[in-house]
């Protein structure tokens, strides 16, 4: 038997999706035709990501033969078939007019996709051989007055507010979970785009840098013990520097980018993607900055690292918000260019 709160649930999720659709533009489910405004100006979006997946895939299976990297096929089939289901969903929730599942969905796909995809670029540029900039990195933050071991020493004297920074460093995960989710079920595809479109400008600046500037990280420096993560990091790390081939792990989770710090980039830009929903504005944003915090309070990174972190999720952001401007340009003429056939041919 049904219970009834689900039933109520199921119908508000059902005529939230189908809110704003005028009886002129309904249609009978089963048509793939253009829907109603909640459809428009996300064609280029779409048509944008498949183009830098396609790209990212170029730069991965020719890195990969000029690296000596491989991949089993056993790693790629569950995926492929996750990207599979969720692609098949979008396709159901477009045939049942539920514009807000269908961008969900779609968000939901290239997330996964991209989460898959940036793993094997990121090892071609560590497969670089280039000389270690830990010393440079180091540098920058004496120059800067505050360096790793300072921030250690403070963290020794408050072991819980260590502790507390730990927990709040694996939440990143968590946090961009809710970055990817929540803005389409709010209904704002615009912010949604901008949080995608901002994180692949910063991978596509960050992976060619780490290809050119590498460090292992301020243990390497200051000459303190790598805690049991940073260690599997390190052994990772040089055993890319081998010239041996090398078997990737789409499970691999501990990063192998240093400079900028990828766990600040993405803190931001959730900050910044979550801001426009109220109820969760100021948690995401608070959260958002103990794990800027916690990268340094962890020993994983450099304050240099931080602050180029800092700086390039800005920068991203502005080009996402640049690119939204662009597609909503574009989206525009081509409502006015349709608008004017429509007179043409009513006339």
């Amino acid at each position: 038997m049904a219970h009834p709160e689900g039933d109520r649930s199921h119908a508000s999720w059902e005529e939230n999706g189908r809110r704003d659709v005028s009886p002129a533009e309904t249609r009978q489910p089963g048509s793939l035709k253009p829907l109603d405004r909640k459809w428009e100006g996300n064609g280029l979006f779409h048509l944008t990501m498949s183009c830098i997946a396609l790209l990212f895939i170029v730069v991965s299976i020719s890195g990969m033969y000029l690296t000596n990297l491989a991949i089993s096929f056993g790693q790629i089939l569950p995926r492929a078939a996750l990207l599979a289901v969720l692609l098949a969903g979008a396709v159901f929730y477009r045939w049942r007019r539920l514009p807000r599942a269908v961008n969900l969905i779609a968000m939901t796909f290239w997330a996964v996709l991209f989460s898959f995809l940036h793993l094997i670029p990121m090892f071609v540029a560590a497969r670089m051989r280039v000389e270690l900039c830990d010393a440079f990195l180091a540098k920058i933050d004496a120059r800067m007055g505050i360096e790793v071991p300072d921030v250690l020493k403070v963290m020794g004297q408050f072991p819980r507010l260590h502790h507390f920074l730990g927990v709040c460093y694996d939440t990143l995960i968590f946090l961009v979970t809710l970055a990817i989710m929540v803005p389409p079920m709010c209904g704002k595809m615009r912010v949604a785009k901008e949080y995608a479109i901002a994180t692949l400008v910063a991978a596509m600046i960050s992976i060619p840098l780490f290809a050119l500037c590498q460090a292992v990280g301020p243990w390497v420096v200051y000459q303190y013990p790598p805690d049991a993560d940073q260690e599997i990091y390190v052994k990772t790390l040089l055993t890319l520097k081998s010239s041996d081939w090398f078997m990737l792990d789409f499970s691999y989770r501990y990063g192998l980018i240093t400079f900028p710090s990828f766990h600040t980039v993405l803190a931001v830009l959730t900050a910044l993607a979550l801001w426009s929903i109220p109820y969760v504005r100021w948690p995401a944003a608070g959260l958002a900055g103990l794990i800027v915090i916690s990268t340094v309070t962890t020993g994983w990174h450099y304050i240099a690292d931080v602050v180029g972190g800092v700086v390039l999720a800005l920068g991203a952001y502005a080009a996402a918000k640049g690119y939204t401007w662009l597609e909503a340009r574009i989206s525009s003429r081509e409502s006015v260019r349709k608008g004017d056939r429509t007179l043409l041919h009513a006339s």
